[in-house]
C-alpha cells in the first residue's frame, strides 16, 4: 500500500482502562512487561509454556515496585497483571502487542500475522527482534502496516536507553506516542526517523559502553534467522553452528542446565547434572512467615486461620503476601531444584490436625504434603536437597520425622515418648521442637538442660 493511502492513525483516547500484551514469557519480555506494570500499566503476557507463564508473572509482582525505585520514578499504582496461554484472550482490548517471543524467526513471523486479526483497530503492533527486517511484520494485513515499529529495550532496569524504529509504513504519530510514553516511564528514547537494517545504537551502546564482563552478560543465544534469509547466505557456519553447538546443547544462558560459554564456570549441578542452581541470584527474595497472632480479625474461625507466607527483597521495602489463611504456620524452606516453598501449618492448639504443605515459589498449587490429622504438631523444617527429603519435628507428637518431597516413605527417626500417655503428653522435656538434630526444647524459662537427641 502506498503510503498516502495509509488509513490515518487516532491515537488511544486512555490507556489506562486498556491493557497492553506481550507475546512471550521468556527472561527479556518479563524484564520488558515489568517494566510497564512498576509504571502502572495493566499488562497481559501470553505464552504456551504455562511454567514459564507462571514464573514471570512471579518475577514481576515481586519486582516491580523495585524497577520503579531504580528508574526513579515516584511510587504509584503497580498495575494489574496476568497471564494467558489463549491468544485471543490476552490480546482483549489492549492497545500495544508487544512481540518477545523466543525461538526461530518463521514462528515470531506467524504468531504476528496470526494476532493481527485478533486486534482491535488502533492497537500498535511492535517488536522486539534485534534485527529490523521487513520479514517479521510479513503476514501483517495492510491495515496494519502503518501501526507496526520495533522497540529495541536494552539491559533493564540498569540501563534506561531503548531504541524506537519505524517500518516503512510508519504512522510518524505512533512513534510520537510510544517516545511519550516511554519517556513518561524514566527511560531515554531514541528514535531513529528511517527504517534501518541494523540498530546502530543497541550495536553502539554494547560495544562501547558495557566494558564489564561481556562474556558474563550473555544470557541467550539469539540466531538471527532473518539475515541468512534475507540474503540468501549459507547458514552451515552460522544460524546452524549455534543451534547444533548451543541450543541442542542445552546452552540457552545462565539459568540453563548447561550454563552459556563454555569456558566459563558455573555452579555445580545437583544430584545428577541435570539441575543447574545459580550461586548468587541475579535478585535475591526472602520467604518468610506470619503466624497470624495479634491479627484484627472478627472471628474465631479467622483466628486461627490468619497466617501467611511472605516474600521481601533484601532491604525490606516491597513485601508481598502469597498465601494466605495458615492455620498457624511455624517452619518454612524452599527448594530450587523443584521450584516449591515447603512449610508446616502447626494448627489448633490441642488437637492432631497439623499438617505439611506446599506451594509453587508464586504461592500458587498449593498441596497438601502430610495431610491434617497424620501429624500432630509440626514445628521446623530442614531439607535433604540432595536425596528430596523433608526434616520436621512434631511437638506434641513427640517425635522427628522425614518423608519425601511428596509426602511418601514418611518414617519416625526420633520418638521421645508415647503422645497416647498423659504423663509423656504433658511432660515438656519430651516435646520435640528443635531442627534435624532432635534437641528437645524442655519446659520454658527453667534452669533444667534440655537433653540432645542424636540423628
Amino acid at each position: 500500500m502506498d503510503k498516502k493511502e495509509s488509513p490515518k492513525w487516532s491515537p488511544p483516547a486512555s490507556t489506562s482502562n486498556r491493557p497492553l500484551a506481550f507475546l512471550g514469557a521468556g527472561g527479556r519480555a518479563k524484564k520488558i512487561a515489568c517494566l510497564w506494570a512498576s509504571a502502572g500499566y495493566d499488562v497481559n503476557i501470553q505464552d504456551l509454556d504455562e511454567d514459564r507463564c507462571d514464573a514471570a508473572l512471579w518475577y514481576i509482582n515481586t519486582n516491580a515496585s523495585n524497577f520503579a525505585e531504580r528508574l526513579g520514578r515516584d511510587s504509584r499504582r503497580v498495575g494489574k497483571c496476568r497471564n494467558f496461554a489463549d491468544l485471543a484472550s490476552a490480546v482483549n482490548n489492549v492497545w500495544l502487542v508487544v512481540e518477545a517471543c523466543q525461538g526461530q524467526s518463521q514462528s515470531r513471523i506467524d504468531i504476528l500475522g496470526e494476532v493481527d486479526s485478533m486486534l482491535p483497530t488502533d492497537c500498535i503492533l511492535a517488536s522486539t527482534s534485534s534485527s529490523t527486517s521487513n520479514l517479521i511484520f510479513a503476514r501483517t494485513t495492510t491495515r496494519r502496516r502503518h501501526l507496526t515499529c520495533y522497540i529495541r529495550y536494552s539491559l533493564l532496569p540498569n540501563n534506561r536507553a531503548v531504541e524506537l524504529l519505524p517500518c516503512p509504513e510508519t504512522d510518524p504519530g505512533v512513534l510520537s506516542f510510544l517516545t511519550e510514553h516511554h519517556q513518561k516511564m524514566g527511560l531515554i528514547t531514541a528514535v531513529s526517523h528511517g527504517s534501518s537494517k541494523r540498530m546502530r545504537m543497541f550495536l553502539t551502546l554494547r560495544k562501547l559502553i558495557l566494558f564489564g564482563a561481556k562474556c558474563s552478560r550473555i544470557q541467550v543465544v539469539a540466531i538471527e534467522d532473518e539475515y541468512v534469509a534475507e540474503r540468501n547466505l549459507e547458514s552451515s557456519f552460522t544460524s546452524d553452528f549455534l543451534r547444533l553447538k548451543y541450543i541442542q546443547e542445552g546452552r540457552f544462558g545462565a539459568g540453563s542446565p548447561k550454563g552459556r560459554l563454555r569456558f566459563l564456570k558455573v555452579s555445580k549441578s545437583i544430584a545428577n547434572g541435570d539441575i543447574y542452581v545459580p550461586k548468587t541470584p541475579s535478585q535475591p527474595t526472602l520467604f518468610f512467615l506470619d503466624v497470624g497472632v495479634g491479627e484484627n480479625v472478627h472471628s474465631m474461625e479467622e483466628a486461627m486461620t490468619a497466617g501467611k507466607i511472605l516474600t521481601t527483597t533484601p532491604d525490606g521495602r516491597q513485601i508481598n503476601t502469597i498465601v494466605t489463611r495458615q492455620s498457624y504456620p511455624d517452619g518454612i524452606d524452599i527448594s530450587l531444584q523443584v521450584g516449591r516453598i515447603f512449610w508446616t501449618d502447626m494448627g489448633v492448639t490441642g488437637c492432631k490436625d497439623g499438617s505439611i504443605m506446599s506451594a509453587t515459589l508464586d504461592g500458587s498449587d498449593i498441596q497438601y504434603i502430610i495431610p491434617k490429622g497424620h501429624v500432630h504438631t509440626p514445628k521446623q523444617l530442614a531439607m535433604d536437597h540432595i536425596n528430596s527429603h523433608l526434616y520436621f519435628s512434631d511437638r506434641e507428637g513427640l517425635c522427628v520425622s522425614r518423608c519425601n518431597f511428596h509426602g511418601s516413605n514418611k518414617t519416625t527417626l526420633i520418638q521421645t515418648g508415647d503422645p497416647a500417655n498423659p504423663d509423656h503428653a504433658s511432660d515438656p522435656l519430651r516435646f520435640a521442637r528443635a531442627r534435624f538434630t532432635g534437641r528437645k526444647k524442655g519446659a520454658a524459662k527453667q534452669a533444667k538442660a534440655a537433653s540432645s537427641v542424636p540423628t
